[in-house]
């Protein structure tokens, strides 16, 4: 039962408070004391669900691009999936 929480519930819930929580904080917490106008806060509030999840996805589609030109640059580095031939010394 203990590995059930440490290894699903425990990085769920975290990865949920940072998605929920951080664009919440700064929403509400600290946009506000910069000064902005009421309006303008609320803007800022309604749209910063918008804005995280789009960085999120951004982030992922980065992650992913990268993996694959890692994974790209590693196979046309180190043939992997070729047939090797084996070459003389010419002689």
């Amino acid at each position: 039962m203990w590995w059930f929480f440490q290894d699903v519930c425990i990085p769920v819930a975290m990865k949920l408070l940072v998605a929920l929580g951080v664009p919440y904080v700064l929403a509400k917490g600290v946009f506000p004391r910069l000064g902005y106008s009421a309006s303008v806060n609320l803007i800022v509030y309604r749209f910063s669900w918008l804005g995280s999840f789009g960085l999120c996805v951004f982030y992922y589609l980065g992650k992913v691009l990268f993996v694959q030109l890692h994974d790209s640059i590693r196979h046309d580095r180190y043939a992997i999936g070729r047939r090797l031939e084996d070459v003389g010394d010419g002689s």
